[in-house]
């Protein structure tokens, strides 16, 4: 990946988040959180001290990386700053959670 890919509005738009705390939701629901380091036409991206949290109504659950590369094409929204959890309860595991509510939703059609 080259960081310093340039030409269309959104590539000039993605070099001031370069070596900046951004916070990325993707496709999944998963909310992620990192430096940005790289970034491709594409928009894949590669994220270091990076943070992966899933989340609940009123709970989350957290795993933390060193770097990530995360696809282009899962990326629904980003922007500079961090996830807010200060009102949510931490737990060790949501991601079974998460899951069955899902799958429940998905039967119920």
């Amino acid at each position: 990946m080259n960081s310093a890919v340039t030409g269309s509005k959104g590539t000039r738009l993605m070099e001031e988040y370069l070596d900046k705390p951004i916070f990325v939701v993707m496709r999944d629901g998963k909310y992620m959180v990192g430096t940005l380091r790289s970034y491709d036409q594409y928009y894949n991206i590669l994220l270091e001290d990076s943070t992966e949290y899933t989340t609940s109504s009123t709970e989350y659950s957290s795993i933390e990386s060193e770097s990530v590369l995360l696809r282009g094409e899962n990326i629904i929204l980003l922007g500079e700053g961090t996830f807010s959890h200060e009102e949510m309860e931490k737990v060790p595991e949501i991601t079974e959670k998460v899951k069955t509510n899902d799958d429940l939703d998905y039967i119920a059609l």
